[in-house]
């Protein structure tokens, strides 16, 4: 059987890991000092920039590697924790 690779979707992965903290878009949004529209073209990138990536996780307040590998199956434990 053959392996698919996973693929990145950072802006995915923030979209994800917001709803499952229960954070808004525009909460998230006002914190990083963009607008709602800039927000919500961010969680539409495939790879956004590390800088950017740091900024937002500080934000939902996880590690950056969590949003760089989010899975669903591990978003529970990591949530738990932090």
């Amino acid at each position: 059987m053959e392996t698919i690779p996973h693929t990145v979707h950072h802006g995915r992965n923030i979209r994800r890991l917001r709803e499952i903290l229960n954070i808004k878009q525009d909460t998230v949004a006002a914190e990083l000092q963009i607008s709602q529209q800039a927000m919500s073209k961010l969680e539409q990138k495939d790879v956004i920039d590390d800088d950017v990536l740091e900024r937002v996780s500080r934000v939902l307040n996880i590690p950056v590697n969590v949003v760089k590998n989010f899975s669903e199956e591990s978003a529970v434990n990591i949530i738990q924790y932090f």
